[in-house]
């Protein structure tokens, strides 16, 4: 999804602490502008611990502090960011039940929204604890077998998406992955093993600028960003990493009927979810 270059976006960034540590939303801004585009309007509205149910509600509920946010009077969203908890979209929790629907509802209230009408989706897909949390083995194998369901999960939420709506409006932005892609480095962790660290922060926001705007990192210089918050031999490491994870192409529509098989129940799921 490439954008003319030096077109201003309308960004809005909804999730928990994982997005709150060292401002990712305002970092993701300060890359567009030193990758040569317009400061992109920001409306972050973000609540620790909280997972997409808590934004759903948020939307519905709240709207002028996202959706119908005074800052974005008379214009429109050009991609909405939703991060939930960092287990729900795991075993550790019921996906099927909670993070699957709920992504599809908020991203349907979005859009449904007058500033959302033509929103391009992002879900943040969030990252396995480091190798020696307490989760391994008793919940999971390893990192990478939580890092793969919250992939699965992710990828089948952006499906759930893109049916329900009728056209490929959703994408993830694989941030996960690329902590994968690491070896799931300790560096990127802070101290509980599961927030982000600043390198983790900043990795994080390369690849959610990289899906949002269709562009590579690594030639954006160290002393294009006034404050990066890490060394110039991070700033490489972190472009590495960021540019070496695949963006996943968005897929035609037609084929997401045949994505996955149980994505249509995921849909009654929701609607009967909705009535009760």
């Amino acid at each position: 999804m490439d954008e003319a270059e030096g077109a201003q976006l309308n960004l809005l960034f909804m999730g928990n602490s994982y997005t709150d540590y060292y401002n990712l939303p305002a970092f993701v801004s300060a890359l567009a502008v030193a990758d040569g585009y317009d400061v992109p309007l920001i409306v972050a509205d973000l609540q620790g611990a909280q997972n997409v149910a808590y934004h759903l509600g948020e939307v519905t509920n709240n709207p002028q502090d996202n959706v119908a946010h005074p800052n974005i009077a008379g214009m429109t969203f050009d991609f909405a960011v939703i991060q939930g908890h960092s287990q729900e979209a795991t075993s550790r929790r019921d996906p099927a039940n909670d993070f699957i629907p709920n992504s599809i509802a908020w991203a349907d209230a979005v859009r449904s929204a007058v500033a959302g009408a033509d929103t391009g989706i992002v879900l943040y897909e969030t990252w396995a604890r480091e190798a020696d949390h307490h989760f391994y083995p008793s919940s999971f194998a390893n990192p990478a077998a939580m890092q793969l369901e919250i992939r699965t999960n992710n990828d089948i939420a952006r499906a759930g998406i893109n049916q329900n709506a009728g056209a490929v409006i959703a994408m993830v932005a694989p941030v996960g992955d690329a902590f994968e892609s690491t070896g799931f480095d300790p560096t990127l962790y802070d101290l509980d093993q599961s927030h982000p660290s600043v390198l983790g922060s900043r990795l994080a926001a390369m690849v959610i600028y990289r899906t949002i705007y269709g562009e590579l990192v690594g030639d954006i210089p160290y002393s294009a960003i006034s404050n990066p918050g890490i060394s110039q031999s991070e700033w490489l490491a972190v472009q590495g990493w960021a540019d070496s994870v695949p963006i996943a192409p968005v897929p035609l529509p037609g084929s997401l009927v045949l994505m996955f098989s149980g994505i249509g129940s995921l849909l009654l799921l929701r609607r009967r979810r909705s009535g009760s």
